[in-house]
């Protein structure tokens, strides 16, 4: 089955409104083999990764922090394809954009939201 997601202009607009939905995921796409992926829905926030999956009540200060870093990732966007990307996506609309660098800021997100960050292995 075809998705159904419509790939909107990188903005801070889009992004928004798709917060606004409140049943929302966030994947933080670091190559080709790791994806970590924050899903939002009904007050919890749902942690996805490669080694595990973890749920918690999320609050307005945890939300508003996760805001910050989308916000800070996208005004610290780039251009380069070699760069981890990062999608914020529901059923319908997805925006994304690559920006580089954002793994401590992740992981410190995840300390505040009481999630355990398990770091993606170099080869």
């Amino acid at each position: 089955m075809a998705s159904c997601k419509k790939q909107q202009e990188p903005t801070i607009e889009n992004i928004n409104t798709i917060f606004q939905t409140k049943d929302f995921n966030i994947e933080f796409r670091m190559d080709e083999d790791h994806t970590y992926r924050l899903g939002f829905r009904e007050g919890y926030v749902s942690f996805f990764s490669n080694a595990k999956t973890q749920r918690n009540v999320i609050s307005y200060d945890e939300a508003i922090a996760t805001n910050a870093l989308i916000q800070n990732q996208f005004n610290q966007r780039t251009q380069d394809e070699n760069d981890p990307e990062i999608a914020i996506y529901d059923d319908f609309n997805e925006v994304s954009f690559r920006a580089s660098g954002f793994e401590n800021e992740l992981y410190n997100l995840l300390k505040e939201l009481n999630l355990e960050y398990v770091p993606i292995k170099k080869k």
